[in-house]
């Protein structure tokens, strides 16, 4: 070979390895383009993920939030059912409050005497665990207590109302409407069957019961039929019915007349409104009615400022009034 030849082949080599390198660095450059367009990629990514994560971790921890709030409140609503349907059908009762009561004072004229004072029976409803017993008791009054029968969110009811002097059982009736019905609430659909095997198993239950009254039950107590079956198996366990008139329509009045039964029903309402202003106010009605009649029935719920409200009232409760249980009526 020449050495012009020798010479052109060298610099032919030194321009391809020149060409080579020119690749592999694009080539290489390429690369750590794609690698940093990925390690970006995957630091938006995480980024992002670390904000949805982030946002994640504060929506549970809100929702942790309500959930302790639902759950430190669950008893408490358990407690102070307000019984919003119940309420319903009382505000559409209060007429018919009126004239019951003045057929009442009437019928009752005949029968008062001066050696007696007026009397009035206080009996607070949805009674279902202790802490609401110790409350009650604590008022040291005869506060008759009505306790919901035992089902798996209240199994203790009977065991409760074991060690009391005296007790009535709440009994759950269908409402027109209510959206937290008990469980083993008996409707107007059931059969004299169902009525009877659920009475059966409240008296077992509660083995010094006499006297129930409803809870809610607008709808059950305003059918003739139901409760003609719920009088039939009360009068085999030697149980009296105590309407808690949560309707005008209520057929209590009616069946007992039929049956010449006396009939038992509430006369006043004392938590309509959750205030001690308020519960002041129709606890002084039932002295009123008491003191016109002889006997007045009040019905509440085991609420602070009903309990409250009673307790402020002790010395008018036992000034010419004579505070009861219901089975001293």
């Amino acid at each position: 070979m020449s050495k012009k030849s020798r010479k052109r082949a060298k610099k032919s080599f030194h321009l391809s390895k020149k060409r080579i390198l020119a690749v592999l660095l694009v080539a290489i450059f390429a690369v750590g383009i794609s690698l940093s367009i990925g390690v970006l990629s995957f630091e938006l990514g995480s980024k992002h993920a670390s904000e949805k994560l982030e946002k994640k971790e504060i929506e549970i921890s809100k929702l942790k939030k309500l959930q302790d709030l639902l759950e430190s409140s669950q008893k408490e609503i358990a407690e102070y059912d307000l019984g919003i349907s119940e309420i319903d059908d009382l505000r559409a009762s209060q007429e018919h409050d009126k004239k019951v009561l003045e057929t009442k004072k009437k019928s009752k004229e005949d029968h008062k005497t001066t050696s007696r004072k007026p009397r009035i029976a206080i009996i607070l409803d949805d009674i279902s665990f202790s802490s609401q017993v110790h409350r009650i008791k604590s008022l040291g009054l005869p506060i008759t207590m009505s306790f919901l029968p035992a089902n798996a969110i209240h199994p203790n009811t009977p065991k409760m109302a074991e060690n009391e002097e005296f007790y009535m059982v709440h009994l759950p009736l269908e409402a027109i409407s209510h959206s937290h019905a008990e469980p083993n609430t008996l409707h107007v659909t059931d059969s004299a069957q169902r009525i009877d095997t659920t009475i059966a198993k409240i008296k077992k239950d509660f083995p010094r019961l006499m006297f129930l009254n409803n809870h809610t039950g607008s709808l059950f107590t305003s059918d003739y039929r139901a409760m003609a079956h719920l009088y039939d198996s009360l009068d085999k366990y030697g149980l009296t019915f105590v309407d808690s008139r949560t309707t005008s329509k209520t057929q209590a009045p009616r069946l007992c007349k039929e049956r010449a039964m006396n009939y038992i029903g509430r006369d006043v309402f004392l938590d309509h409104e959750n205030s001690v202003e308020y519960v002041q106010g129709q606890i002084r009605e039932a002295i009123k009615i008491a003191k016109a009649t002889g006997l007045a029935i009040a019905i509440g719920h085991p609420r602070k400022e009903t309990l409250k409200a009673i307790e402020s009232l002790k010395d008018e409760l036992s000034k010419d009034i004579e505070l009861i249980y219901l089975n001293q009526i």
